[in-house]
């Protein structure tokens, strides 16, 4: 079969239907466990000699369509499904790090022990853009690996690894379900990096005990790294990812692109709406010609730079508090990526834990508020925004 394009494989990608009930639809495997055929195969597949359904802590045939779907959207060479974002980070980080370690975020910062390079694409809350080419540059001459966050952009927005990135995590309970009914995480990894270049990643080339000295980079030659999160990781921690939520972020993948390019152009309308509405005071989104990020924007999300993004309201935190109380259309909610548009104040919650100073760093001011513009009419969503603007400003 030639190549598929983006829509196609996000409908069909990593699916046969089976022999037995021909199902179009993936079915949910709702099961822990599998039989074997016989002793030798169940020894061979806990060896790690015969590919198969081990256990659903490992693998499960719903999930691993899920797996497959997101590796083929990338470009990469496989994918690991876990059961939250936050353990798709930690996997991402935990595969090739050991006590002692840390990270950098900048060419100066970078030491011997420095094992990977980790950035966000679009940065939350303020929609600043990472310079992706650079970036990679600067991890590959030091010899460790670029991983990138690509919640935000998805690959609707951003194939990360046709820039130099070599390892992509998501909090797939964002965009890529679309519907916020199901957590999840996917590490997927390009097949790109050299693991074997240095002595900075022994996990991954030096012979694993727990399996009678298997070396994952002589055995798994480019997907060793994300089987080593699979056959490693998750066998010792579990982060597993249910079935139920796996078919449901399948479901939500299907339409991808149609809800993502809904995303941003409402997201741009919103943004020059804010940008010249007398109640505001500032709009921090890369999509508007001011930002400093706009040229970025149009180097790495030509089809627009996501749909979340922060402003400031004329009268300061009080009037930003008196914006959350009256929206009627936008939910006052803290995930993103959802259909449905919300509004959040990230000093007092998804930032809370953050100093003043820290969060001032961070670029998040005591009156920002953070938008994640859905797929309603966008009539509507600016007519919602208005209101409570106006309201805001009149009892401030």
């Amino acid at each position: 079969m030639t190549a598929l394009n983006f829509d196609t494989i996000a409908l069909h990608g990593g699916y046969t239907p089976d022999a037995e009930a021909h199902a179009t639809s993936v079915p949910i495997y709702q099961t822990t466990s599998y039989v074997y055929d016989s002793a030798e195969d169940a020894a061979e597949q806990f060896a790690l000699d015969k590919p198969g359904q081990l256990y659903t802590r490992f693998t499960n045939p719903t999930t691993e369509v899920l797996e497959k779907r997101l590796a083929e959207l990338e470009g990469g060479v496989g994918a690991v499904a876990v059961a939250s974002g936050m353990a798709a980070i930690n996997y991402a980080l935990e595969n090739i790090t050991v006590a002692g370690d840390h990270l950098a975020a900048v060419k100066a910062a970078i030491q011997p022990n420095s094992k990977a390079l980790y950035i966000e694409l679009i940065g939350n809350p303020n929609s600043n853009i990472a310079d992706l080419s650079a970036l990679a540059e600067v991890a590959h001459v030091a010899g460790i690996p670029l991983i990138v966050d690509n919640t935000f952009a998805t690959a609707y927005l951003n194939r990360v690894f046709d820039f130099g990135a070599d390892i992509v995590v998501y909090s797939a309970t964002k965009f890529l379900s679309g519907h916020g009914a199901a957590l999840g995480g996917i590490v997927v990894d390009s097949g790109h990096f050299d693991w074997t270049q240095n002595d900075k990643f022994p996990g991954l080339t030096e012979p694993d005990e727990s399996y009678h000295g298997l070396v994952y980079t002589e055995k798994f030659g480019d997907a060793a790294y994300v089987n080593r999160i699979r056959y490693n990781l998750l066998r010792d921690s579990g982060a597993t990812l249910s079935p139920f939520n796996a078919w449901l972020i399948l479901l939500g993948l299907e339409t991808l692109s149609l809800r993502v390019q809904r995303h941003v152009d409402n997201a741009q309308k919103i943004a020059e709406f804010l940008a010249q509405h007398p109640a505001v005071a500032w709009v921090n989104y890369a999509g508007l010609s001011d930002s400093p990020y706009y040229e970025l924007a149009q180097t790495y999300l030509p089809k627009g730079p996501g749909s979340i993004f922060t402003f400031g309201v004329v009268g300061g935190a009080s009037a930003g508090r008196k914006v959350l109380d009256s929206v009627q259309v936008f939910t006052h909610f803290a995930s993103s990526g959802e259909g449905k548009s919300s509004i959040l104040h990230p000093a007092s919650t998804s930032h809370a834990q953050l100093s003043p100073a820290e969060l001032l760093a961070s670029g998040t001011r005591p009156e920002t508020l953070r938008l994640s513009v859905g797929i309603e009419d966008v009539a509507d969503l600016i007519a919602d925004l208005d209101q409570a603007l106006q309201l805001a400003v009149t009892e401030s």
